[in-house]
């Protein structure tokens, strides 16, 4: 007898949910793992990009990437286990963009060094907070080289991450401004214990953000095959919460609105009329794991609490 195929047999809501729940399987992998091995890093690695030991020597292959040496212009995620990977940036005397965390009023920092302040004070979070040039979404930026953190990655290019979504929207927003095109080459920076020679593909879709080059402590890897880049921001997969939760996903969407109404009005509407109504069932059974939800990426706040609890102890 064949075998069937999940998404065949499974309604769209559920089959969504099974490949969230594959996702969510690595990266619990991953978080016990570096514990078990004691290779985790403050602070704790469940539910986040995890810091790990290494993290510097990891980040100092990218020198021997012609890549980074032919760039002008780098951007470099958040992450606390990319703090090295932002001083070598900045060492290099390349520009260094960081994207602003929760995408609230602006894309980007453009981070460089002040008077009176170091270059590990800089890439730190509070210099990502408190320091740098805010870029807007209409702001003219060119990126050569991109540098993400993440929770699992292949030999073959997927990438997982903490679940967010925040890597996909910011890749996606990029792409918007021309900053980046398909061209443009993107590294992850991670722990030998936290590459698989392969993960499901069928766990992927077309807004999931692939790389180029792994590089960890002991190695550099690149990828067999370069996969698909997104196109740019898929409104369909968005829900009207993720819309309404970051404030520069309003701002591009009243631009397209405006550009071109009819098409913008349709492409979110689905997503706020299911999600109403999934708000007032859930507000008669008290059940906050809505799992039918439109989402763009994989989120563990879909996560029942507990479990949640669970894993982080």
């Amino acid at each position: 007898m064949s075998q069937l195929n999940e998404t065949s047999i499974i309604p769209k809501n559920q089959s969504r949910l099974i490949k969230k729940l594959k996702k969510e399987t690595y990266r619990k992998k991953v978080w016990d793992q570096l514990v078990k091995n004691k290779v985790a890093s403050f602070p704790n690695p469940y539910g986040r990009i995890p810091n790990f030991k290494g993290a510097a020597q990891a980040a100092a292959k990218l020198l021997e990437l012609e890549e980074f040496k032919s760039s002008q212009s780098v951007e470099v995620n958040p992450d606390k286990p990319l703090e090295a990977s932002r001083m070598i940036v900045l060492e290099n005397g390349k520009e260094l963009y960081v994207p602003v965390p929760g995408l609230q009023e602006y894309v980007l920092k453009k981070l460089s060094v002040q008077d009176g302040t170091t270059i590990k004070r800089t890439v730190s979070r509070w210099g990502i907070d408190n320091t740098g040039q805010k870029i807007d979404i209409t702001d003219t930026i060119r990126i050569d080289l991109l540098v993400l953190g993440s929770v699992a990655v292949s030999k073959e290019g997927y990438r997982i991450g903490k679940g967010k979504g925040y890597a996909d929207i910011e890749y996606a927003l990029l792409k918007e401004m021309k900053a980046i095109d398909d061209e443009t080459v993107i590294v992850t920076v991670v722990h030998d214990l936290q590459v698989f020679d392969t993960l499901p593909k069928e766990a992927f879709k077309e807004h999931d953000v692939p790389v180029d080059y792994i590089l960890t402590p002991t190695q550099i890897i690149k990828t067999e095959n370069r996969l698909p880049r997104p196109a740019g921001i898929y409104w369909e997969l968005l829900s009207q919460k993720q819309i309404n939760s970051i404030k520069v996903l309003r701002t591009l969407k009243k631009r397209h609105k405006q550009n071109n109404p009819s098409a913008d009005t349709s492409e979110t509407k689905p997503a706020v009329t299911h999600k109403e109504r999934k708000k007032a069932k859930l507000t008669k059974t008290g059940n906050e794991n809505s799992s039918g939800e439109t989402v763009l990426s994989e989120n563990t706040e879909n996560i029942p609490p507990k479990k949640i609890e669970k894993e982080k102890t």
